[in-house]
């Protein structure tokens, strides 16, 4: 079969994730029994060509992504990981690219792309509109954040009484929540980016630049998760960047200068990745103008729209005024007024005759 012990970045600390991970959660409701499949399905199925084409067959694949879309965090890197391993397989790549969520009609590299951004906050990198912030570390190494966090158990409210504390101090002397607790411990310490990666690359080709930036292929991405689309394909690029960083730190912090080859090459690494977050960063930012723009446009057609229904609405009911049919009150109360206006029109009229009469009388005398 297929030799999958070269991809490092898929299956790294596969072993030590599943163990941990048969016995569940109670916060995220793991399933053994889905955790024991799913590592079964690892170890039996990944790497064997006829049983990958079984489990295709028997649309296997649509109920792996649909239970990553649903999966909670500390089962994701399971997932990510086997769906990685099978895209390693070409016929399993159109299955993954021709999937649609059943729940948000969403494509498999768009839950990806959720993921992707959903790990970000995880570590606590922010990219303000979508763009990189820091092209000397794009990744931005953070400490990841531990849940539950410290913060949140001192602000609930939690019971003091003496048999909960006994119960709670039973609990955590439990060889369940040694295990869960060593489980959130590992997952926190993984990132789940270069796994998303991974399958990145197997669905997508290069983010082409220009003023419609898209996919090279028939499936692209929403445009909103375009940037993160870019953080994944250049990923390997600035994790590497990353630790020639560190490299460069450790050395000045240890007051070691490297000869002048070495210095060279350091740098001449360091300036790779620099340009080639400033690419990404400028990609960014040209799509994040378009969709501006886009969304301005769409405000603007929205307000005319509104604005020419609101006349059409004012003249229709002009209209519908003048057709309604009258009332006998309304219809006695317009006779009335026009005798009235009539009588007034006599009047002035008779009035307007003896004026003129008696100027004609005068001038006769003269």
């Amino acid at each position: 079969g297929r030799q999958i012990a070269p991809r490092v970045l898929t299956t790294e600390s596969r072993s030590e994730t599943t163990s941990s991970m048969s016995t569940g959660s109670a916060n995220e409701k793991l399933s053994p029994l889905i955790v024991s499949v799913l590592d079964c399905l690892w170890n039996a199925v990944v790497g064997n060509e006829k049983s990958e084409s079984k489990i295709i067959a028997v649309g296997g694949m649509d109920a792996i992504l649909n239970l990553l879309e649903v999966s909670p965090l500390l089962m994701r890197h399971q997932i990510i990981g086997l769906v990685a391993d099978l895209c390693a397989n070409r016929r399993v790549v159109p299955h993954v690219k021709a999937w649609r969520s059943n729940r948000s009609m969403l494509r498999a590299i768009e839950v990806l792309m959720h993921m992707f951004e959903d790990e970000e906050v995880r570590l606590g990198y922010k990219r303000p509109s979508g763009v990189i912030s820091d092209l000397w570390e794009p990744l931005r190494k953070h400490e990841p954040l531990n849940t539950p966090s410290k913060k949140e158990d001192k602000g609930a409210a939690v019971p003091t009484g003496v048999a909960f504390q006994r119960l709670s101090s039973a609990l955590k002397q439990s060889a369940t929540h040694r295990e869960e607790m060593e489980l959130r411990r590992k997952i926190g310490k993984q990132d789940l980016r270069a796994k998303v990666t991974v399958v990145v690359s197997c669905l997508v080709e290069e983010v082409s630049s220009g003023a419609g930036v898209s996919t090279a292929t028939t499936h692209a991405p929403d445009p909103l998760l375009v940037p993160a689309l870019l953080m994944a394909q250049h990923y390997i690029q600035f994790r590497a960047g990353q630790n020639w960083m560190q490299v460069r730190n450790e050395l000045q912090n240890d007051g070691v200068k490297p000869i002048a080859a070495d210095s060279v090459f350091l740098e001449t690494k360091l300036e790779a990745v620099f340009n080639d977050a400033r690419m990404v960063k400028s990609k960014q930012m040209e799509l994040h103008e378009v969709v501006t723009n886009k969304s301005t446009l769409k405000e603007e057609q929205f307000f005319d729209t509104v604005l020419v229904q609101r006349d059409m609405e004012a003249k229709l009911e002009s209209r519908a005024t003048a057709n309604k049919p009258k009332s006998l009150q309304q219809r006695k109360e317009e006779k009335a007024a026009k005798k009235k206006m009539l009588a007034a029109s006599s009047v002035s009229s008779a009035i307007e005759r003896d004026n003129a009469m008696t100027i004609e009388s005068r001038s006769t005398h003269e």
